[in-house]
């Protein structure tokens, strides 16, 4: 049953859309990053790649395409995703330039299509290498990662790291400070 308390229910959508304010919040939500953000949300790097990547499925096709899975029945498989969703992400993700379709053709079947990372979807990896190293020391701290990555002609473990211009690799994130463009388009 729902509670009353903490706006569950039919009534409480019902009240929590009366309620929205004209920045998208509920009165008494708390103040999250972006209404104080100095930046229009289409003009911030990070909320556009979340926008074109951010959810679930998307971020599981991409994972598996980096891992070496190309094909749409094994995507499928790998994935979970429905056909419907797992086709129309891989639609979108080719519109958008992150991956190129490779057509096929296995003797006495149809041509199909192989999907792969583009140059786009290539530099995209580095996103998913930093999600990886904090899931493997938030998220699975009290067991060993199924997955690492090495370097091919070194064997040794490859890693994301901010390393300045020159060269120097920044191990304290205090050290680091946004600086905006003074055309930045404001909120």
């Amino acid at each position: 049953m729902a509670d009353k308390d903490n706006g569950g229910g039919q009534n409480g959508r019902k009240n929590a859309r009366k309620n929205r304010r004209a920045d998208g919040r509920e009165d008494g939500a708390p103040k999250g990053l972006a209404p104080f953000s100095p930046l229009a949300i289409d003009a911030c790097a990070l909320a556009r790649t979340v926008g074109l990547i951010g959810d679930r499925w998307t971020l599981l096709i991409l994972r598996e395409i980096f891992f070496g899975v190309h094909r749409f029945d094994q995507l499928q498989h790998d994935t979970g995703a429905p056909r419907t969703i797992l086709s129309r992400r891989l639609t979108a993700l080719v519109e958008d330039r992150i991956l190129v379709k490779i057509p096929y053709r296995e003797q006495g079947r149809r041509p199909r299509h192989e999907y792969r990372l583009s140059g786009r979807g290539r530099d995209l990896m580095t996103v998913f290498v930093a999600m990886m190293e904090w899931g493997e020391t938030y998220l699975m701290a009290d067991r060993r990662a199924p997955v690492s990555l090495h370097d091919t002609l070194s064997g040794e473990r490859v890693g994301v790291r901010f390393i300045t211009a020159s060269g120097e690799v920044i191990s304290d994130i205090g050290r680091i400070r946004a600086h905006f463009a003074r055309e930045s388009p404001r909120r």
